[in-house]
């Protein structure tokens, strides 16, 4: 699972590992990964090439991936310049709200979010972004706008790795996808209406999945705004 943290239900979990291994995937740099000093999406998109084919051991593979998490797996597949890295044999699996698969569309999500926030929070934010070291806050101060219901917000935090992220983001400035997504595995997606990610944004990964799941009124976080929703799609999806 790839992306920031699922809240599955834990009895759905269980149904899951009944005849699976499963898998929760942190990047270099962020969760309970150590930071780092150097990082860019081309090691990261090797790192979990190496680490899906050495955990999963030759067995057939599936994947559940959310926003940046769907960039990660389908970098991982289809970038040629991971050709010769070993790869888990992926058999299919389900995008939550997955990002644009070009460099232009992913650009275009920030754009997209930052319209919806206020001039105060806009404010706000480009002082954060200077005195904040972890990045915290930031996530505090977006992740209102990131949904569609504000009271399906969890209580606890949602950190963010401000280093990690402004790494990544600096050198995530030309990629396109676009031209290969018909060689993924059969793929489902489920799309918040809602999100700041729109289907116009990813209307070039549409046709190459076998399923999409629009979920009408839902943001960027369905299994915090639509949790019953989205477990009748997992279970759609993987059972």
């Amino acid at each position: 699972m790839v992306g920031q943290v699922l809240i599955i239900d834990i009895l759905f979990q269980e149904a899951l590992a009944h005849k699976r291994t499963l898998i929760f995937y942190d990047q270099p740099g962020c969760g309970l990964s150590g930071a780092t000093s150097s990082l860019s999406p081309f090691e990261v998109f090797s790192h979990f090439r190496w680490l899906s084919h050495h955990l999963s051991e030759g067995q057939p593979s599936e994947v559940i991936a959310h926003s940046w998490g769907a960039l990660v797996f389908v970098g991982a597949v289809l970038d040629n310049r991971l050709s010769k890295a070993p790869l888990a044999n992926f058999q299919g699996g389900l995008l939550i709200n997955p990002v644009p698969m070009n460099a232009k569309k992913y650009a275009l999500c920030a754009k997209t979010l930052l319209k919806r926030l206020s001039w105060v929070d806009r404010l706000r934010l480009s002082w954060r972004g200077v005195v904040e070291p972890s990045g915290g806050k930031i996530m505090d101060l977006l992740l209102p706008y990131y949904v569609a219901d504000q009271s399906s917000l969890p209580n606890s935090d949602l950190p963010l790795n401000k280093s990690t992220y402004l790494q990544m983001s600096r050198q995530l400035k030309i990629f396109d996808y676009t031209s290969v997504l018909h060689r993924l595995p059969k793929l489902v997606a489920a799309i918040g209406t809602e999100d700041f990610i729109i289907p116009d944004l990813i209307d070039d990964l549409i046709p190459h999945l076998s399923r999409v799941h629009m979920m009408n009124g839902i943001g960027h976080f369905p299994f915090w705004e639509a949790p019953d929703e989205l477990q009748n799609i997992l279970r759609t999806s993987f059972l």
